[in-house]
């Protein structure tokens, strides 16, 4: 230890054995330096755990954001898939495989206007007979929008079917998309058909109207596709009469099911 007041080395204690200056004050001083880095240290605040948290919660919301950006093309791809189809119907000549989900989601949507339809006519008379309660939405409305959901895909596998019978380059995908867009028109005259119904106006020739809305994606999209290309394989007239006829039977078969719920609601009254 060295003296302070002398400068000389001196063993530790209370006074310097050269001068005989109390040495407290430096050895309180120097324990104090030495122990200060000790006490700083220990009373160092740990690193807080918000960037785990953030880091946990950063996935999370690109996630959101990722959902809310596909969400958003997807819509706005069928949106310009739909008014494309609208304005021009013939544009569904074009349509290809990269619009799957769009004419997917068109053939949802056509099932559900027929389904949504059928439903409320049958809510609706149900109520002016006194039997409101017993119509189900199950039996009523799920039911038929699953059958019909049922007979656009099996119409959409017998023209697949038939494009390769006919030896035509069209996809499964292809003819989805295809079969989406060419149901655009058949739904805005559905449409039209039910506002006709609301009016009043149900005998022909606006009766007519509803009618070739249900029948046409039946008889009439199959002969549009099937027509879009030269046929290579089997003769197109055989093909097209065999489409017709299996897509008929396809029909004729899924709506006498669905008319069983006609039977079980005039069978409630």
């Amino acid at each position: 230890m060295i003296c302070k007041n002398c400068n000389q080395e001196t063993e530790p204690g209370k006074f310097c054995t050269k001068c005989g200056a109390p040495l407290e004050e430096a050895s309180a001083q120097e324990q104090s330096a030495t122990e200060e880095p000790i006490v700083q240290q220990s009373t160092q605040t740990p690193p807080p755990a918000q960037p785990i948290q953030q880091q946990t919660q950063q996935p999370q919301q690109g996630q959101q954001v990722d959902f809310a950006q596909k969400t958003k093309e997807l819509s706005s791809n069928f949106g310009g898939f739909f008014l494309n189809a609208l304005k021009k119907p013939s544009s569904a000549r074009d349509v290809n495989g990269v619009h799957l989900i769009s004419g997917a989601i068109m053939i949802v949507v056509f099932s559900l206007m027929i389904s949504l339809n059928e439903f409320i006519s049958y809510k609706k008379e149900a109520k002016d007979i006194g039997v409101g309660d017993e119509i189900g939405f199950f039996d009523f409305l799920a039911i038929p929008f699953l059958k019909y959901l049922l007979l656009y895909a099996i119409i959409v596998g017998l023209i697949f079917a038939a494009v390769n019978v006919a030896q035509q380059s069209l996809s499964i995908q292809d003819v989805v998309a295809k079969y989406g867009a060419y149901l655009v028109p058949f739904a805005l005259l559905y449409i039209i058909g039910i506002l006709l119904e609301v009016l009043d106006m149900t005998g022909l020739p606006f009766s007519v109207v509803g009618y070739l809305a249900i029948i046409g994606p039946i008889l009439v999209v199959p002969v549009l596709i099937l027509s879009e290309k030269a046929v290579k394989g089997f003769d197109y007239v055989y093909t097209t009469i065999g489409l017709l006829l299996l897509s008929y039977i396809a029909y004729r078969y899924v709506t006498k099911s669905v008319n069983n719920i006609e039977e079980i609601f005039y069978n409630l009254w």
